[in-house]
């Protein structure tokens, strides 16, 4: 027997088995349609992070920055900025978004400008060390672990809480250098090398004032401070001594053998006053650049005085960090505007005529 099917049977139930497929493309193109925006929109966050003058960009366009923080990949960008440690001077809360990206916050770890972050914003890596301690052994590895551990000592307790940093910071060439300019920290540097131990004279002139003071004023310090280590920087710990040093004679020959000794002294106002004479300035900076530098990004009052110096010029040709510092504090800014040799100052920091420009706003 013959079965025939009429055609308007076979029609409707075809269409009724392509129904599923028709239903599945129009979700399909719906997920595509709301999907190409959010792709379009990291793309171009992507993108914005990635631009040269995104420093300038963030001031005329608030909502930039928004844009970059909500999508990971543009933050990834923007922790490996060229200028990030500009972008976070004028956005100190890009610091909490970073911490809570593990790739984001390696980024920021291993930045050549780490160093600069830091001098304005000294706890910058508490929050990023707290949330991914593993990164406590690339900062130890970083060039800049020394000043890191100089604007911010405390670091060292995550390192020595970490197996893998606190034996690459014992074996660090620095080591010695680090952990007798930090005698408050003696214990966790310890921690690190269990044989580090602090001569008896240094521990009792940093836990005694009158003890650091009665050292500061021997006439046979120079030689006293070469022969114990660490003396020097307990001496300056306090206020009084810390004076009485930024006074002697011989200080820059003091601060030759002691690096970053200039900073420490600095800590204490009073005697950061008796460091802001040009002629002091030009020893310091020849005797121990890295403290000098500490001091002048650290201590407004020295900045400005530095951004007076007649021979500014020729000063930061080889210490070009300077004028970023000088660049930092706004009465210093401004003073340095006025610098009759202004226009070879700004050669050593492209930017400098839009951050005194900013200032000047302010």
């Amino acid at each position: 027997m013959t079965v025939v099917v009429r055609a308007s049977r076979i029609v409707p139930a075809f269409l009724l088995a392509l129904w599923p497929l028709f239903a599945a493309g129009e979700v399909w193109a719906a997920q595509a349609k709301g999907k190409a925006p959010a792709e379009k929109g990291e793309a171009d966050a992507v993108k914005a992070a990635q631009a040269e003058d995104l420093v300038e960009k963030l001031d005329q366009e608030p909502k930039l920055l928004e844009s970059i923080l909500a999508h990971k990949k543009a933050l990834e960008f923007l922790a490996q900025h060229p200028r990030l440690d500009e972008i976070i001077e004028d956005h100190p809360r890009v610091l909490k978004d970073i911490a809570e990206h593990p790739r984001a916050a390696e980024f920021l770890i291993q930045h050549p400008k780490l160093e600069l972050v830091l001098a304005y914003h000294p706890a910058a890596l508490d929050s990023v060390l707290s949330t991914h301690p593993r990164l406590a052994l690339d900062l130890v590895k970083h060039p800049a672990i020394e000043a890191a551990l100089e604007f911010n000592p405390d670091l060292v307790k995550t390192i020595a809480a970490h197996p893998g940093a606190s034996k690459a910071l014992a074996e660090h060439p620095q080591f010695m250098a680090m952990a007798l300019r930090h005698p408050g920290h003696a214990e966790w540097f310890a921690k690190c090398r269990a044989e580090f131990k602090l001569p008896e004279m240094t521990l009792r002139a940093w836990n005694e004032p009158e003890e650091g003071l009665r050292i500061a004023r021997q006439e046979g310090l120079f030689k006293l401070l070469g022969e114990h280590p660490g003396l020097a920087y307990a001496v300056c710990h306090h206020p009084q001594a810390a004076v009485f040093m930024a006074n002697h004679p011989r200080l820059s020959e003091i601060a030759a053998n002691h690096p970053w000794l200039t900073a420490h002294i600095a800590a204490h106002p009073e005697a950061a006053k008796i460091l802001t004479d040009h002629v002091r300035m030009d020893k310091l900076l020849a005797s121990d650049p890295k403290g000098f530098e500490h001091a002048i990004a650290t201590h407004p009052e020295m900045a400005e005085m530095l951004a007076t110096h007649p021979r500014l010029a020729d000063m930061v040709k080889d210490h070009p960090a300077l004028v970023r510092h000088i660049a930092h504090h706004p009465a210093a800014a401004r003073a340095l505007a006025n610098h009759r040799e202004f226009t070879k100052v700004a050669a050593s920091y492209p930017h400098l005529d839009k951050e005194i420009a900013r200032h000047r706003r302010g």
